[in-house]
């Protein structure tokens, strides 16, 4: 088994075992389709040598990250993006890879990583949990989000939901 197919099948079982355990959230059950297309169509392009023609690749980019900042993180997907922007899933991970050097999904994955941080940052304690959130996110596999927050904001999400705010410390 490939690292891919291991990986996939690691987030489908996970999923899986959340439905049924029980503590899926509706929002995630709605997300995981087009995560799964996601990591499929990853998987099926990946060195797949795929050329957008037309504006240069830089506006191209620049409209995507346009597309991106205007929708809700229940969107970020490749799939969501590529049916809006009517583009191939291909086109827009080859866009994306070209001008960042990044991969669109892990670009996206930060996307809704900042956007549990500034959930996470402006809600108490008692209001929410850090899984909850991260399930309304897209997030399913625990270790991999916690270790995937704390790259990139240097902390363990549960942290940051303890850590005091501006507005509470009056």
């Amino acid at each position: 088994m490939s690292h891919c197919d291991y990986a996939l099948s690691s987030w489908a079982l996970t999923l899986l075992e959340g439905v049924k355990a029980g503590y899926v959230s509706e929002k995630l059950l709605a997300l995981a389709p087009k995560l799964a297309l996601d990591q499929i169509t990853a998987m099926l392009h990946d060195g797949e040598d795929s050329r957008p023609r037309g504006v240069g690749l830089e506006r191209q980019f620049r409209n995507l990250f346009e597309l991106c900042s205007s929708l809700p993180a229940d969107m970020l997907t490749v799939s969501d993006i590529a049916a809006i922007s009517k583009r191939t899933s291909a086109d827009l991970r080859h866009i994306c890879q070209a001008v960042t050097g990044l991969k669109l999904d892990a670009m996206l994955q930060a996307w809704r990583l900042s956007a549990v941080h500034r959930v996470l940052r402006h809600a108490a304690p008692c209001e929410v949990s850090v899984t909850a959130v991260a399930m309304d996110h897209g997030f399913i596999h625990w270790g991999r989000f916690s270790s995937a927050y704390r790259d990139m904001f240097g902390v363990l999400p549960s942290e940051t939901l303890r850590a005091p705010t501006w507005f509470s410390l009056r």
